[in-house]
């Protein structure tokens, strides 16, 4: 189960530019369950960008947000 802190960086990668965000724990965590990916840039720094299974998980995420907000109206 992801805490609350590991969703808030998975959208925090979706929402900035790639290399934005610095090497936490939360993104290590993240990048040990395949959810995040490093990346060198040309310049040789290492950035951070969601893989395929992360951006998966954050549109199973939004799409049970959305049902839910209709189920409730």
């Amino acid at each position: 189960m992801l805490s609350a802190h590991e969703i808030a960086t998975l959208l925090r990668l979706r929402n900035t530019p790639t290399g934005a965000i610095a090497s936490t724990p939360d993104v290590l965590a993240l990048q040990e369950i395949s959810l995040v990916q490093r990346v060198t840039s040309e310049l040789g720094e290492a950035k951070y960008t969601l893989t395929a299974a992360g951006k998966a998980l954050l549109r199973r995420l939004s799409a049970a947000a959305h049902a839910t907000r209709w189920r409730a109206a």
